[in-house]
């Protein structure tokens, strides 16, 4: 609820019952507080979140290394080998936001509104979250990219051992 909300709600009540009392404020410096709370734990769990990604796709590139290792010491060009690793690694961001979106809205209808009584699910932030979340993939698989294309491939094929 913002402050204009809260605002609006108080003059729908005093409408109804009158004005009580005009010693507190507009907005509650309480409400305030916990409010500010729900924000910061908000920031600090998307941050958890947001480095969890981070390690997630940074092992999952790992992993791969070894296969396109062994493309390279095959005869793949450089161009070929990035080429696999950035339509991988876009396959695979689309897929696990998809079902991230699925999961999401399932656990949405079949536990919080049922539970909580409202829609705790916010569409209307998914193109952010999607751009924001793909930025910083693109950055962990530019920096494999720049690993792979430094390193020679049996550099590579070794160290993944």
């Amino acid at each position: 609820m913002t402050e204009s909300e809260y605002n609006d709600v108080l003059k729908e009540i005093e409408n109804i019952f009158g004005n009580a009392d005009d010693s507190y404020s507009d907005f509650d410096t309480v409400y305030a507080g916990n409010l500010m709370m729900t924000r910061i734990t908000a920031m600090v769990l998307f941050l958890l979140g947001m480095m969890c990604i981070v390690f997630l796709y940074s092992f999952i590139l790992s992993k791969r290394l070894r296969r396109f290792s062994i493309c390279r010491l095959c005869g793949a060009s450089k161009g070929a080998v990035i080429f696999m690793i950035t339509a991988g690694c876009l396959i695979t961001y689309i897929i696990s936001f998809g079902l991230a979106l699925l999961l999401g809205l399932a656990l949405n209808y079949c536990i919080f509104i049922p539970a909580l009584g409202y829609d705790s699910f916010d569409l209307s932030e998914c193109g952010t979250l999607f751009i924001l979340t793909f930025a910083i993939y693109f950055v962990v698989m530019a920096v494999y990219i720049s690993k792979f294309i430094k390193s020679s491939a049996v550099g590579i094929y070794r160290r993944s051992e």
